[in-house]
């Protein structure tokens, strides 16, 4: 019995001994905090206190100067709440970065890669600081399982040469983009003299507030208006589409600058702004469904099937073919043509008025209005077919030429074709012009 007591003593004093030297020897969980005293090396233990390299159990904290982090700095969070961060900031599967910057700028000199969890909850985010001393700096990749919670109001900046002339200043998302907090406008890109590119091949949601994209950038993968007061904007920048999936009853909105629709619309995107492009694949090559609410339709197009235009400029060339319609549908507000439209299809003009230019003189070329041989202008309301600026004969191209069928059929008031003011649109009748219901 004794040296059985005797035997379980020394396994307790061995496991003492055994626990206080793991104890002695081991990090779990340190909170390092950054002071930069010796360098900008995040590997020199003289710039933390405590003296020791993060390590992926650690809680860093970084508040001041700057620290150049190497491709395999680990940790577990990180609290960024002040300085600048250069080199590669990667967020590991399991790890939290903390974006705590509050009103002031917290300045991104190199690349930041995520597949765990960012909280950017305030802060203003700034690819470079303004002076070039990052000229390189980004991109932003939010790999696949990465989460990016906006809780803020606050915007992704680019402090000087942003993209396409910096490569690198780009969001590329994989994963999960979503703002979550803040009623206001969270900007990404800046979309001033120096822009961010964003191109979404995964999910962006906007559970709240107003999520705009300022800088350009690729419309795919999905977006989430979840709230009927949450807006995803797509503001500024040259924008292209790739098979975007747009859901929710929030708004999701297109307002400039421009749009490249490669293939076809993107459903439940609205035109509300900006130029819109439609590339030579669009709908199989001539506009088939398409409705326009209060943008620039630019190039050069043919409509063999239905055009709703209810707002905006038609610039360039629109052909209406035999089997095609337009609809005018213009309200009590102007519709601009700032190029020429034939038409051997049908015209319904019911509401809205017609100007050629603009009145700015943007558009001074604008015209002709030439229908056809088979085309039919259905006239369709008592508003007016106007010259915003320059008309006949100063402008050549002001004028309507009917060799087809020109009709009123509804509306008891008057309908002007020409304004007969000081900028006219000549009128050369050479088809027939009908008058079925009040005055033309």
């Amino acid at each position: 019995m004794c040296a059985s007591f005797l035997f379980t003593i020394r396994r307790f004093v061995n496991y003492l001994v055994i626990t206080g030297i793991f104890a002695s020897t081991s990090v779990f969980a340190t909170d390092l905090t950054w002071i930069g005293a010796v360098s900008t090396d995040w590997n020199n233990p003289g710039n933390w206190t405590p003296q020791q390299i993060p390590t992926n159990t650690d809680h860093v904290i970084i508040n001041t100067g700057i620290v150049t982090i190497p491709a395999n700095g680990t940790f577990a969070i990180m609290d960024w709440s002040g300085g600048t961060i250069s080199g590669v900031l990667n967020v590991a599967s399991n790890g939290v970065l903390n974006v705590l910057g509050g009103s002031g700028n917290l300045v991104l000199g190199g690349v930041l890669t995520n597949t765990g969890t960012v909280n950017w909850a305030s802060g203003y985010l700034n690819l470079d600081d303004g002076n070039a001393d990052y000229p390189n700096a980004g991109p932003l990749v939010n790999l696949t399982n990465g989460v990016w919670n906006i809780q803020c109001d606050q915007d992704l900046l680019c402090g000087n040469v942003g993209y396409p002339t910096d490569a690198n200043a780009y969001f590329l998302n994989l994963g999960l983009v979503r703002k979550t907090a803040g009623s206001g406008t969270t900007i990404l890109g800046e979309g001033g003299s120096y822009d961010i590119f964003f191109e979404n091949a995964g999910t962006v949601e906007a559970d709240a507030g107003t999520i705009e994209f300022a800088g350009g950038g690729v419309i795919g993968g999905a977006f989430n208006a979840t709230t009927g007061g949450a807006t995803i904007d797509f503001a500024n920048g040259s924008f292209t589409s790739s098979g975007a999936a747009l859901t929710g009853p929030g708004t999701i909105e297109f307002t400039g600058a421009s749009l490249t629709l490669s293939n076809n619309v993107i459903p439940g995107l609205q035109l509300l702004g900006g130029t819109v492009i439609l590339g030579p694949d669009f709908q199989g090559g001539s506009i088939t469904n398409l409705t326009l609410v209060a943008c620039t339709l630019s190039g050069n197009y043919t409509v063999s099937g239905m055009l709703n235009w209810s707002g905006g400029t038609i610039s360039g060339v629109l052909n209406v073919a035999s089997n095609g319609v337009l609809n005018v549908l213009g309200g009590s507000g102007n519709l601009v043509l700032g190029g020429v439209l034939t038409n051997t299809g049908t015209v319904n003009w019911a509401s809205g008025y017609l100007n050629l230019d603009d009145g700015n003189a943007d558009y001074p070329n604008a015209g002709p209005l030439v229908n056809l041989t088979n085309g039919v202008w259905n006239i369709q309301c008592d508003q007016d077919l106007l010259c915003g600026n320059v008309g006949y004969p100063t402008d050549a191209n002001a004028y309507f030429l009917n060799l087809g069928l020109v009709r009123k059929t509804a509306g008891s008031g008057t309908t002007i074709l020409g304004e007969g003011g000081s900028y006219d649109i000549f009128f050369e009748n050479a088809g027939t012009v009908e008058a079925d219901a009040g005055t033309i």
